[in-house]
């Protein structure tokens, strides 16, 4: 509204005339008419001012009663709205009725007068949701959040520490839209999202804030909208200050006792356990001191047997761990002797009622050997049984069970490879009848094994005349049977597989000095062994690494780093249909510089740094090999494509898988004397 003041009027001449003063009376009568004639218009402007100031007055209160009226009018929609009844199926409503719905617990007006037995919120061609403001209201947080549909609408949050979440409400209690909550992560943890269901949609990373919307409310557990919401997340850290990595880098085991309790074998060599129920560590405890090489298997509910050995000894160790809750008890030891200084160990397995270990050995002055035993456990108490010596081979047996039979897989002393069966009975181990493979071999550490599908015992190896070959190892009884194949035609370092099938394995090497990548595929049927035919495709450079990323159907995925040309790193993704004999090339892409992807163990292990969660495999960035600017992301490799997300930061040296596909948990330090770090790493669907 605008008013303008009037124009001032000039004022009248003065004195004024007087009638009987002569001498002055004409001059001044004169003066007045003159004013009186000048200031008409002066007059006229200041009445028309006048006008023009009522009728913007006028106008305004028009419009004031207006806006009161439609106040009137919100009010009684307000207050119809707030004295909303209850909305009863099978009633019928006049247009413009305002119920709640049972099912939302939200206001809705008919559109058109009619019954139903449709809910409104459900109802859309008869019922209109009230508009609703989203967001409003507030709350702050320390640890896990239950939201309901009535919850504030801004969340910050200060976790005390990882391992925290917020769950989001029943979706079938809220109202679709695009912003539905804002949680800000003010801490310096990953903090987690969880829908109604308990289903991990992701973390928040320390410092961020992300938006959640609701595409659907069809379920409980909805279908969420979550930005700026990672799918790898820190959910548990140990730092004990006064432990080190020691010499080596120490050791990493993680033994699951049971779904929330993990047992961590770390260091040189302390032992500490983890229950995600109760986000809670025990206090480490110290199982043997200098300890370079371990192993550990759980041995029956709530305890862990260890076996170890110190750097540059013969001196092995078994003990078992007793855990009540999170606390360890470390019982008595049993020790044997190795003939010279043990150099590797591989894994403890559980066999027949027992459990077995191998070990390879080097003095360094010619007496070197590798060997298994076998050891018995009655209550805490074990017993080492007697070395089964696999000769004058420095290579370490790879072990697996089959039944009652422990295999071991290694180098024989006339370096062909060889598949050792045995029978346990108590710690004492008895040979069966042992395969070799006829053509020497060479290479020990290019030894990959697993068991297949089909029960057998599958080798990846480099035969005597360079060729990447391959045996089936057949158990009958406790005989085994060999069958070999070559696979490729390079004596390649560089390999990765998958188990397409449960007799089906494809095998991918680099093409040696020729930037290529090679592949081919091993099919074992009942115990014999053949091979596709090798194919191979060009790639801008040398190889640098090979990694598995998964199977789908008969299509499998592997992927691979390569030097381009300006010294900048790429990767490369290699896509291939394993449906026939051979593989045949189905799609090559490359993406920018990404963290490597590791492969299996030499046992058939999965990786730490690869985690699978629902149809995508990640990886996060390994402190070792992947810290460098060129690597800032961690990866998914989703069914359609690849997406890179901001870097855990887990700068971890070693790691080992976890419980579960997508659990991991790693151990990081700076030097080998400087204070030991761990982390749990989860992955989200």
């Amino acid at each position: 509204m605008s008013i303008s003041p009037p124009d001032p009027i000039s004022a009248a001449p003065l004195p004024a005339p007087v009638r009987g003063q002569k001498a002055t009376f004409s001059d001044r009568l004169d003066a007045f008419v003159t004013w009186v004639t000048g200031s008409v218009a002066q007059f006229s402007a200041s009445a028309a001012n006048a006008y023009n100031n009522a009728l913007e007055a006028y106008n305004w209160a028009q419009v004031a009663l207006s806006s009161a009226s439609s106040a009137s009018s919100s009010a009684a929609a307000a207050a119809a709205s707030s004295n909303a009844v209850k909305w009863v199926s099978g009633t019928t409503y006049a247009d413009g009725v305002v119920t709640w719905s049972p099912i939302t617990r939200l206001s809705y007006r008919r559109n058109g007068a009619g019954a139903g037995t449709t809910d409104p919120s459900i109802d859309t061609a008869n019922w209109v949701l009230q508009l609703y403001t989203l967001g409003i209201g507030g709350a702050t947080a320390a640890g896990s959040v239950t939201l309901l549909n009535t919850s504030g609408g801004a969340l910050r949050v200060a976790p005390t520490g990882p391992g925290y979440f917020v769950t989001l409400p029943d979706a079938t209690t809220m109202v679709k839209g695009a912003l539905a909550f804002t949680i800000h992560n003010a801490g310096t943890d990953d903090y987690g999202v969880r829908d109604f269901s308990g289903t991990q949609l992701g973390w928040i990373r320390a410092g961020k804030c992300a938006v959640i919307g609701l595409a659907t409310n069809a379920t409980a557990a909805g279908q969420w909208v979550p930005c700026n919401v990672e799918k790898l997340g820190v959910t548990a850290i140990l730092t004990p200050a006064s432990i080190s990595a020691g010499n080596g880098g120490g050791v990493l085991e993680a033994i699951p006792l049971d779904a929330t309790r993990t047992l961590l074998l770390f260091g040189t060599l302390y032992a500490a356990v983890y229950d995600s129920s109760s986000q809670t560590w025990g206090t480490p405890v110290l199982v043997r001191a200098s300890v370079l090489y371990a192993c550990a298997v759980l041995s029956a509910a709530n305890q862990v047997l260890v076996a170890s050995c110190p750097g540059s000894s013969t001196s092995i160790q078994v003990v078992a761990l007793s855990v009540s809750g999170v606390a360890i008890t470390v019982n008595a030891a049993a020790t044997a002797s190795a003939p010279a200084a043990v150099s590797q160990m591989d894994r403890l397995v559980a066999v027949n009622g027992g459990f077995a270990f191998s070990y390879s050995y080097n003095d360094g002055s010619g007496t070197l050997g590798s060997s298994v035993r076998g050891v018995s456990l009655s209550g805490t108490t074990p017993v080492i049984g007697t070395e089964r010596n696999f000769g004058n081979v420095e290579a370490l047996p790879r072990l697996f069970v089959t039944g009652t039979v422990l295999r071991a897989v290694t180098y024989s002393s006339s370096s062909n490879l060889k598949a050792q069966p045995y029978s346990l009975a108590g710690s004492t181990l008895t040979a069966g009848t042992a395969a070799n493979t006829t053509s020497s071999s060479t290479f020990t550490s290019q030894l990959w094994a697993f068991i297949n599908g089909n029960g057998n015992l599958v080798a990846r190896y480099i035969d005597g005349v360079g060729i990447t070959a391959a045996a089936v190892f057949k158990l009958t009884g406790t005989t085994e049977a060999v069958s070999t194949v070559q696979l490729l035609n390079v004596p390649t370092t560089t390999c990765a597989y998958l188990e397409v099938s449960a007799g089906k394995v494809i095998f991918v090497t680099d093409g040696n000095t020729n930037n290529s990548a090679s592949w081919n595929i091993l099919t074992d049927t009942a115990g014999t062994a053949s091979a596709g035919t090798q194919a191979s495709t060009t790639l801008a450079s040398s190889v640098s690494y090979l990694g598995a990323i998964d199977v789908s159907g008969t299509t499998a995925r592997f992927t691979g780093g390569v030097s381009a040309s300006s010294g900048i790193p790429a990767t490369f993704i290699l896509t291939l249909d394993c449906s026939g004999s051979s593989g045949v090339l189905q799609g090559l892409q490359t993406a920018a510089y990404i963290p490597s992807v590791k492969n299996n163990s030499r046992n058939g292990v999965r990786n730490g740094e690869k985690l699978v969660a629902g149809a995508s495999t990640y990886v996060f960035a390994d402190a070792s090999t992947d810290a460098n600017q060129s690597k800032p992301y961690d990866v998914m490799f989703g069914p359609r494509g690849v997406v890179q997300s901001i870097a855990l930061g887990v700068a971890q040296n070693v790691s080992r898988p976890g419980n579960a596909a997508n659990e991991a948990w790693a151990v990081g330090y700076i030097t080998s004397t400087s204070p030991i770090y761990i982390k749990r790493v989860e992955a989200a669907a």
